[in-house]
């Protein structure tokens, strides 16, 4: 059954959405109107879906126009008009998405506390907000409102008071669900008029009991469920020279230094070739061999490659190395080795003969000449020793090995290396965090070895002082060709080939050992669609009056163990640091189109995305470090894995200093309120050091939060004299002193005043006695606009706070929360934000708390701010 999907006014709501978090001033781009923002990320989506062949969409989404009002725009809701479709669509900002700050935000069981410190106060701005757009686009334009998370809830919210549509997208329901919230809200389901839309695998909106319809993402870019960024398989596309690669949220991208050289290129069949044999655990080999084994002097060498591939027994590999490119390559660059040694050139013959004799010379390229290249019989002319005659033959082998292999590897977060306008606020937290790889040094070496014949024939390494010697000709040739491989490498493809391959098969090996999930199968079945007939035997190679013989091969094995984790980036130098967060940022813009992918950034095939088995999160590459113990089969993400030190998420069998894997079981865990801890991670939220696990307090406030119980008796004291001076509720009871309830209801009236006289007029009196509306010039403020904003925000706190108290009196059994002491408080504040005649003093403002005087009124804010603080 095909996945359900969403309409074209559904998507265009799920953008709104997420334009909601571009407004907010914490997305990336300080010191510009909300306006700004939005209309770049707006934009961006636009670009977005032309760019994946939406035209459709991309137009339907070009008709729509942010509103520059500041009343219809700003951090906490965006405004798109359609004037042609006369619509207007209103998005609320959700709540931040760390999942700790989901649990604070929403699922909180107190609901004055949600209401108050978070939700009540967003959704009675939001619902204020929307009036204004409402009644300034009139009863021509029809109004949809919209948002994820708790935005979700305040569209619901709005959607039911003004009676208008609604779309929401993942909502949160355990505030809107609370029967306490409806009591104070007015709130009931209204499935006619509002629907939420979850995404699969969205585990905050699953209880929600309205109308709920779960789509697997939303196209065109929006999937808050995470990226859906995936590499495509086209084996014909040809690899450059290789860089690094990145493993960024499902994004899994190759890097290379400019357009692939058609005689030099690596394909994606390689790479496949590559994943096989690290998925095997086999490192790649070739070998040239006397073809009769006990005869080395006879005249055929025999191509043998490592692993060796059997028709009865695919147990150690399920193809023939011999039959891919992979494997010629490795032929092809040890052959042209043993022609550059011998002095020979069989460029223009087939590789499996005849040749003419005597054998062509070869002459090395002037450039090659001045770095003083030679083959070993011009070397050896110059030397005492003797090249082998007809009565002593000498055998020597020669081996092409990964000399030198050094990379850059760390890990970033995502605020590091994404900003808005590349990805919106929602994706950024799905990619998660990204690690980059650099190939800061790779060098190809030829070694050398001098033989001789055992008892029965065979050849056998032989320990000779005379290889040793810098004199030797065979040690100056292997050391001349491994100084300047890169050089040579210049005129012979084979060897800049067969240097990509050891860095493709370095990625290959990286991504086996780290738990990367790939298509295994995919792999292969890209492998066999195309096989090259296999070379098994070549002529050996002699020159006139010389009697010698050159054996040895290809070794392609890289370093052995990778690292198990990636340093974080804060370990490397700063350039190190630039350097890899540029490739991570750039792999971060490529597209799903073949046709629109970059020369340098190449996505990877064959790699699978992973789901958390418990929440069905998809996981970014750096939970792939965390598997289970119990099954290699099942992830979890880090909320969920079983065996995860709630401190820093990592295993609790991986040690958080080192990084290294506890393997022999002995590892300690502290467990309070059912999380489990390393015992380093177990830490005093004063002081910051380690906690013994038996004198520990916990918070009576935050969940998870201990304390030393000495770093905790002087917070437990401060904190008591000031809530003692502040509040002074009555022991006995817990009720609300008469006094501060006439206090209370004096300053919540005059805060609906306030209210009313701006509904009904547009006004705002400041305390200098001079009318202004601050509406009316924020398009063109920047300094003042944050306290214009301070001041809207107050008003809608007194609204709140109004709305609170009256309830707190309607319920005795909320009385006794500590939060309506807070209400008390803060209503006194406001009353600083009262209305004032023209007659009233303009230079003596008077703090309602402590009855201190001040004559400028900014000085009393700041005072004002330190009783908040406090």
């Amino acid at each position: 059954m095909p996945p359900l999907q969403l309409t074209l006014e559904e998507q265009i709501c799920a953008i709104v959405s997420d334009l909601a978090y571009a407004a907010h001033k914490d997305t990336g781009i300080e010191g510009r109107y909300s306006y700004d923002r939005v209309q770049t990320a707006l934009n961006n989506h636009i670009n977005k879906k032309r760019a994946r062949g939406d035209e459709v969409g991309a137009n339907a989404l070009s008709e729509y126009k942010v509103s520059d009002n500041h009343e219809h725009t700003n951090q906490n809701i965006v405004t798109l008009v359609n004037k042609k479709a006369k619509k207007v669509i209103v998005g609320y900002r959700g709540t931040m998405l760390s999942w700790r700050g989901i649990v604070y935000d929403i699922f909180l069981n107190n609901t004055l506390v949600a209401f108050n410190s978070f939700g009540g106060r967003r959704s009675l701005t939001a619902l204020e907000h929307t009036q204004r757009v409402k009644n300034d686009f009139g009863h021509g334009y029809e109004l949809i409102v919209t948002g994820h998370s708790l935005g979700g809830s305040n569209a619901n919210f709005v959607s039911k008071i003004l009676n208008v549509r609604g779309i929401g997208f993942n909502i949160g329901s355990a505030v809107l669900e609370d029967p306490e919230y409806k009591t104070l809200a007015g709130i009931c389901n209204h499935e006619d008029k509002f629907v939420n839309i979850r995404i699969k695998g969205d585990v905050i909106s699953s209880a929600h009991k309205g109308i709920s319809r779960t789509y697997d993402g939303i196209p065109g870019g929006i999937d808050f469920s995470g990226v859906q960024i995936h590499a495509w398989l086209n084996p014909s596309i040809n690899i450059g020279t290789i860089s690094g690669a990145v493993f960024a949220g499902s994004i899994a991208t190759l890097h290379t230094d400019g357009s692939p050289d058609s005689n030099s290129t690596i394909t994606m069949q390689d790479f496949a070739v590559g994943l096989l044999l690290a998925h095997f655990r086999k490192d790649p080999a070739f070998s040239l061999d006397p073809w009769e084994p006990t005869n080395p002097d006879g005249p055929w060498l025999r191509c043998v490659y490592y692993p060796e591939y059997n028709d009865n027994n695919q147990s150690c590999l399920p193809f023939s190395l011999a039959q891919t490119n992979y494997g010629r390559t490795m032929f092809e660059a040890d052959w042209l080795l043993k022609q550059l040694s011998m002095g020979v050139n069989l460029d223009q013959y087939n590789a499996a003969g005849p040749f003419p004799s005597p054998l062509p010379i070869r002459i090395f390229p002037a450039s090659l000449l001045a770095l003083g290249l030679r083959d070993r019989f011009e070397l050896e002319s110059h030397q005492t020793s003797l090249i082998g005659d007809e009565q002593n033959a000498r055998y020597t082998r020669l081996w092409i090995t990964v000399d030198h292999e050094k990379t850059l590897e760390a890990l970033f977060p995502s605020h590091e290396t994404c900003s808005n306008q590349l990805a919106s606020y929602s994706e950024q937290i799905a990619i998660g965090s990204s690690i980059a790889i650099h190939f800061s040094d790779v060098k190809l070496g030829v070694q050398v070895m001098r033989m001789t014949r055992g008892i029965t024939g065979q050849l056998e390494d032989l320990l000779d002082p005379r290889l040793v010697e810098p004199t030797s000709s065979d040690v100056i040739f292997a050391s001349l060709m491994t100084n300047h491989y890169d050089e040579v490498a210049q005129h012979f493809p084979p060897l800049r080939r067969l240097k990509e391959l050891a860095k493709l098969q370095a990625v290959a090996k990286w991504m086996i050992e780290n738990d990367v999930d790939v298509d295994i199968e995919a792999a292969l079945k890209c492998i066999r669609e195309s096989a090259p007939n296999a070379i098994e035997k070549v002529p050996a190679l002699e020159r006139k009056n010389v009697n010698t013989r050159i054996f040895g091969g290809v070794n392609l094995s890289v370093r052995q163990q990778y690292h198990d984790r990636a340093e974080p980036y804060l370990t490397l130098e700063k350039n190190e640091q630039t350097q890899l967060k540029n490739m991570v940022h750039r792999s971060l813009t490529i597209t799903t189109s073949t046709e629109k992918a970059s020369s340098t950034i190449i996505p990877l095939p064959f790699v699978k995305k992973k789901f958390c088995s418990v929440c069905n999160k998809p996981l970014d590459f750096s939970s792939f470090f965390k598997p289970s113990t119990s099954s290699s089969d099942v992830s979890y993400c880090d909320e969920h894995h079983p065996n995860a030190c709630y401190g820093c998420m990592l295993p609790l069998y991986i040690d958080p200093i080192s990084l290294t894997q506890i393997t022999d079981g002995s590892y300690k865990v502290i467990t309070v309120q059912n999380c489990r801890y390393h015992p380093a991670c177990f830490l005093c939220a004063a002081c910051n050091l380690q906690i013994d696990n038996e004198s520990y307090i916990n918070d009576p406030d935050v969940m998870h939060v201990y304390y030393h119980s000495n770093c905790y008796s002087p917070l437990l004291s401060h904190n008591q004299q000031n809530r003692n001076k502040k509040h002074q509720l009555n022991e006995s009871n817990h009720f609300i002193s008469y006094n501060e309830q006439i206090e209370l209801e004096k300053a919540l009236s005059e805060s609906k005043q306030i209210y009313e006289l701006q509904k009904k007029n547009d006004q705002f009196v400041d305390h200098s006695g001079s009318n202004k509306n601050p509406y009316s010039f924020r398009k063109h403020q920047t300094n003042e606009q944050d306290q214009w904003e301070d001041e809207d925000l107050a008003r809608v706190l007194s609204l709140s706070t109004l709305e609170s108290s009256s309830f707190i009196r309607n319920n005795a059994e909320l009385r006794n929360q500590s939060e309506d002491e807070e209400d008390i408080q803060l209503a006194k504040n406001l009353s600083l934000f009262t209305t004032t005649t023209k007659n009233a003093p303009s230079m003596n403002f008077v703090c309602e708390i402590c009855r201190n005087n001040f004559n400028k009124e900014s000085e009393l804010e700041e005072h004002v701010q330190l009783h908040f603080d406090n």
